[in-house]
């Protein structure tokens, strides 16, 4: 009976430490710390997603800046023709300032993240009006480069323009509503204005130095990539059917145009 009786009494008085200690349970399951965490997580994401938002827009803002200096330069060469080619006083600087803005160019339009297609496109449009000026300029030299003072520059920036343009064609940015339009525009005028206006370097300089000679080569295989490209986007463009009715038309002499670049004197 001792012992029942001991018993008894510690186990009453146990139980108001019991209960003690199960208010001090409750009290901390209503504050845990994972409450205070959330609470300082929230009021952080907000400002980073701040953060965020300002990095963009300046990335935005650069990214229009770069594009209207580079088709500010584009606007000022295709004012001026490609007559500039014929004269003795070339301003070498400019020319070679040009080659090095297409060279950016070609690294750049072919990357989704550097311009919005808008931008690529309308960048693109410059570079065909300036191929077009130079082939054009070309023609009008009557076969002979006797009256051009560095003909191997004129090669380079030839090669420079091509190369910008294939990569305006080039660019792996997926497609939105309405961009499909604008891709098929593009690409129909550039192979139209392509075949209507084909390169060709005199043949009087077919006897040109290795280093000029691979230069003009290089443009060659550029001019039939860009033919190939602009092609390939038409016939990518599957839910437009004017795309690929305007692919199929300008096939035949797509073909023809880069059979006839296989007779280049020129080794490619």
């Amino acid at each position: 009976i001792g012992i029942g009786g001991h018993d008894a009494g510690r186990s009453q008085k146990v139980k108001p430490v019991e209960q003690a200690f199960l208010r001090i349970m409750k009290q901390m399951k209503q504050k845990r710390p994972e409450h205070r965490v959330t609470r300082a997580l929230n009021d952080i994401m907000p400002k980073k997603k701040n953060e965020e938002k300002e990095q963009e827009d300046r990335t935005g803002v650069v990214r229009h800046q770069i594009y209207e200096y580079a088709h500010a330069i584009l606007l000022q060469a295709n004012s001026s023709g490609g007559d500039k080619m014929e004269e003795e006083e070339d301003t070498q600087v400019d020319q070679v300032k040009l080659i090095h803005l297409l060279g950016f160019l070609s690294k750049a339009l072919c990357n989704a993240a550097c311009f919005s297609t808008s931008e690529r496109l309308s960048l693109g449009e410059d570079c065909v009006k300036l191929a077009l000026s130079q082939i054009t300029s070309m023609q009008k030299l009557g076969g002979s480069f006797t009256k051009v003072s560095n003909m191997l520059s004129k090669a380079m920036l030839m090669s420079a323009t091509l190369s910008s343009l294939h990569a305006s064609l080039e660019s792996s940015e997926g497609e939105q509503e309405g961009e499909g339009e604008q891709e098929r525009d593009f690409a129909a005028r550039v192979l139209a204005s392509l075949l209507q206006h084909k390169l060709q370097f005199p043949s009087s300089d077919a006897s040109a130095n290795n280093g000029q000679a691979a230069v003009m080569a290089e443009c060659y295989i550029l001019y039939g990539r860009c033919i190939v490209s602009s092609t390939e986007k038409l016939f990518s463009l599957a839910t437009s059917t004017k795309s690929v009715q305007i692919g199929i038309k300008l096939l035949p002499l797509s073909i023809s145009s880069l059979l006839q670049l296989v007779d280049s004197p020129y080794d490619m």
